[in-house]
């Protein structure tokens, strides 16, 4: 038998690894698409659409384009959220040091987000450290380990 044709079969990763791992990647891993992409994926998706005489091949093909549309949708969704995430967290910030006058630490900070909009699930990461360092560099606050201090 010809060596090359043989098959060796071997398993890279074992099933409870990679288990954790997919759970891991679903939860922490968000990839986002640029404007960009998401126009030439919108773009070739209609040119495809359009351009297709085989019915059996473009239903398929239909699919997969469709199933990408709805990721860029969602994608499009996270990028919305994530901004409303941020002037939420900057507006928050502002007006909790202005009456209070004092620094919060940012668990602090993700409690209140979390209290202000029950149905979102936030996570530290999504508020640190972009409206942080935003703020920061307009001279509205300070920050120090995670603390944040109004200035």
């Amino acid at each position: 038998m010809w060596p090359y044709l043989q098959t060796m079969e071997q398993d890279v990763l074992d099933i409870s690894t990679l288990t954790d791992y997919v759970s891991y990647a679903r939860k922490r891993i968000h990839p986002q698409l640029s404007d960009e992409a998401d126009d030439e994926l919108i773009t070739d998706f209609v040119k495809i659409r359009g351009n297709n005489n085989n019915s059996e091949a473009g239903s398929f093909l239909h699919r997969n384009i469709d199933k990408d549309l709805i990721t860029s949708d969602v994608s499009a969704s996270e990028r919305i959220r994530r901004k409303s995430l941020i002037q939420d967290t900057r507006n928050l910030i502002m007006e909790k040091m202005q009456i209070e006058g004092r620094s919060m630490h940012l668990l602090e900070i993700l409690e209140e987000l979390k209290n202000q909009s029950p149905g979102n699930e936030i996570h530290l990461n999504d508020v640190s450290p972009f409206p942080f360092s935003t703020l920061a560099n307009e001279g509205c606050l300070s920050m120090a380990g995670d603390s944040v201090k109004r200035t």
